[in-house]
């Protein structure tokens, strides 16, 4: 295993996707980037996009006002090619239910080119936020 020497603070940066996403709490569909230059080390950007894999819900939209998210249950990535996240990618978060305290979601990571470079599943917990 190669040892891990990158001196990098992660710092992200997240636009939404669309005009009517602006002032949303919570985005389903958003850009993404690295804000520092990473290295030509795939592992590493590997590493950064399962990172931000799980920095938002794809859940929001199903939960009432009353709910929160919490914490994660259940996280999947799948790698189809290799991305650069240094470079803005496309995060399309797809709700699929919530019920019992639990949600599961579905999405997928874009290069600016439109191919897929990642697909993810989440189950996660869901709390009443006035507790």
């Amino acid at each position: 295993m190669p040892s891990v020497d990158h001196p990098y603070h992660l710092s992200v940066e997240t636009r939404p996707a669309s005009e009517d996403e602006v002032g949303r709490r919570v985005h389903s569909r958003f850009w993404c980037r690295c804000t520092v230059p990473l290295p030509e080390d795939d592992l590493l950007h590997a590493c950064v996009l399962t990172y931000m894999s799980d920095m938002s819900t794809g859940l929001i939209s199903l939960a009432d006002d009353e709910a929160a998210g919490g914490a994660s249950l259940d996280h999947a990535v799948w790698f189809h090619r290799r991305p650069r996240l240094d470079d803005w990618v496309l995060v399309d978060l797809v709700p699929q239910t919530v019920a019992g305290g639990r949600g599961w979601y579905t999405g997928a990571f874009y290069g600016r080119d439109g191919v897929r470079i990642a697909s993810i599943a989440q189950e996660a917990l869901f709390r009443n936020a006035t507790v």
